[in-house]
């Protein structure tokens, strides 16, 4: 119901959306995690070079921050996976912005043909690409 709220609110319709990891343990102490256990709870968090078991946040947010969609999943989870698993109940013109981690074609497309924009940030080498005054502003 909160999310509507801020749905509604959100005038430019410009979302955003990322994850956050929720570790619960850390590897070498899964024999005593009683909570999540098993391969599906274990992920890596790249930016520290390590493993976890644990939740991530997949969250939807508006321009000012305000969240309006979001779900957890398990820590083996990616970004990719999480872009569709999303349910994406936004008005239609809805511009939704990503990381590089969200690069897929087909949902992108799906999406288009549903009235929703979604524009992640490309690659150097991706099929699609983005010229460099959009990376610029």
């Amino acid at each position: 119901m909160l999310g509507e709220h801020w749905k509604s609110l959100n005038a430019d319709l410009i979302y955003s959306f990322d994850t956050f990891h929720i570790p619960v343990c850390d590897k070498y102490r899964i024999q005593r995690a009683k909570l999540y256990q098993g391969e599906a709870y274990r992920g890596y968090i790249a930016s520290k070079k390590r493993y976890f078991y644990g939740l991530i946040l997949h969250l939807m947010v508006t321009e000012d921050g305000k969240p309006v969609e979001f779900f957890l999943s398990p820590g083996s989870f990616f970004d990719g996976v999480g872009l569709v698993a999303f349910e994406f109940d936004l008005p239609e013109g809805a511009h939704v912005v990503g990381d590089k981690a969200y690069n897929n074609y087909a949902v992108e497309d799906m999406l288009e043909v549903a009235g929703i924009k979604l524009s992640p940030f490309r690659k150097k080498n991706s099929k699609r690409t983005v010229p460099a005054l959009i990376y610029y502003l």
